[in-house]
């Protein structure tokens, strides 16, 4: 099976555009969000994404841990 170099997370927006990338839904409450979002870089990185898109986060408290591991991981 061949997978897309490009691989989006969404939680809200979901693109429909074809031929943009693999697309992933994963949760918007902030605790789930963090639990899909480590699973899904593990499974970018097992399947060689060279460019990561992240829908942008809501910039509340709750979510600021979150934020906080894409930072690091975009480092």
């Amino acid at each position: 099976m061949t997978h897309s170099a490009v691989r989006i997370l969404a939680h809200t927006r979901i693109p429909s555009i074809p031929d943009l990338g693999d697309v992933s839904v994963i949760p918007h409450d902030p605790e789930a969000f963090a639990r899909a979002l480590y699973a899904e870089l593990r499974r970018c990185d097992d399947e060689g994404a060279s460019l990561i898109f992240v829908e942008a986060l809501p910039s509340t408290a709750e979510w600021e841990a979150v934020s906080d591991r894409l930072r690091r991981a975009a480092s």
